[in-house]
């Protein structure tokens, strides 16, 4: 196992010890289709598995994988993990201190939160674009462009992006 795998299994291990406790861990899994997966208000772990997904986390300290296909994650307010997995995924963050990783497949990952906590944006393979508030404190790995917005170009990007769901 290398070391970016060990790195990636201790992450997420760590967002669940610290932030979820097993009883109020609600448990979500896709099937190898297309899903629309919605989390709850608590803390999910949400499996995308195969197809095209759309899946939204919501409140709570989440860890999602989105799995084959491509995806698109959302997180919400919490601490959120998000794995993208193969397949060329736009990721989301919510507020909070989140984790995103792009997996393979051209990737777009954004942390435009504007809440001063410390995100990371872990690109992976492929050609992947990270998008973060000029200000805020983000850390990025793997990313061949990085774009930083203003906190208003970053709302109306958000704006235009979002479902609502």
């Amino acid at each position: 196992m290398n070391a970016k795998l060990i790195f990636l299994a201790a992450t997420a291990a760590l967002v669940l010890a610290t932030t979820v406790s097993a009883a109020a861990l609600d448990v979500i899994r896709g099937t190898d289709g297309p899903d629309n997966l919605n989390g709850t208000a608590g803390a999910d772990l949400i499996y995308g598995r195969g197809g095209n997904d759309n899946i939204r986390a919501h409140d709570g300290n989440d860890v999602v994988y989105a799995g084959r296909g491509n995806d698109v994650v959302r997180g919400g307010p919490g601490n959120d993990a998000i794995y993208a997995g193969q397949g060329n995924d736009v990721t989301w963050a919510g507020a909070g201190a989140d984790v995103q990783y792009g997996g393979q497949g051209n990737d777009i990952l954004h942390a435009l939160a504007n809440d001063n906590q410390p995100d990371i944006l872990d690109c992976g393979p492929g050609f992947d674009v990270a998008y973060a508030i000029v200000h805020d404190p983000v850390r990025f790995h793997g990313c061949e462009q990085v774009i930083r917005l203003t906190a208003e170009q970053a709302a109306v990007l958000a704006a235009a992006n979002d479902d609502n769901g």
